[in-house]
């Protein structure tokens, strides 16, 4: 997914327990990103472990499993999650992730 928009100041503003908020200038699968990098940042979601299924995450955040999608999609492109065929998508640990990327900066 190269060329895939950064997540701008939201990465720092949003923290893990905030919500999506629909009259946001800012995108809703931006916010939607920065609320899972934060849980992955505060350690929510834990490196080699799964996060939760793109349902569970659009009826939690109460957005379209698209937007979920595309935000997952954003966390692939950054290095910090991998997709395995079946089992779901995991947080990738520290030392596999590109040293290059900077988490939405």
């Amino acid at each position: 997914m190269e060329g895939m928009e950064d997540l701008g100041n939201l990465s720092r503003e949003i923290g893990p327990d905030d919500e999506v908020d629909p009259l946001s200038l800012d995108e809703v699968w931006k916010q939607t990103a920065a609320i899972l990098l934060a849980r992955i940042r505060a350690g929510r979601y834990q490196p080699g472990r799964p996060i939760p299924s793109i349902k569970y995450l659009h009826e939690e955040l109460g957005v379209s499993r698209g937007t979920v999608s595309r935000a997952i999609d954003w966390l692939k492109a950054q290095g910090l999650v991998r997709s395995v065929y079946g089992r779901g998508v995991f947080v990738l640990p520290e030392h596999m992730r590109p040293k290059n990327k900077e988490e939405g900066h």
